[in-house]
């Protein structure tokens, strides 16, 4: 009885698939583990340039930001403003 793990190779990866893995890894994150930069590595080396920079922004992702590790500024979206401003107007600081 074959793995799972074993029966498919990294270049059977596809764009979805790889969006998939990446929407778990990266959505609403601004810092990525080590072992998880690992894994979207070696799953992100079967996608094209273009498809790579499409999956990043999708997220909110830089490619520089993905070769960093991190999130270099992390910007303010309108939900994210509204909410601080919500706290700051309840706590009437």
């Amino acid at each position: 009885m074959s793995h799972v793990y074993n029966s498919h190779s990294s270049d059977d990866i596809q764009a979805n698939n790889a969006f998939d893995v990446a929407s778990l890894v990266l959505y609403g994150t601004n810092a990525l583990p080590v072992r998880l930069k690992i894994l979207l590595d070696r799953i992100f080396c079967t996608l094209s340039y273009e498809e790579l920079l499409h999956l990043l922004n999708e997220f909110g992702w830089t490619h520089e930001d993905y070769a960093r590790g991190y999130i270099h500024e992390v910007s303010l979206t309108w939900l994210n403003l509204f909410l601080l401003l919500h706290c700051l107007i309840k706590f009437k600081v």
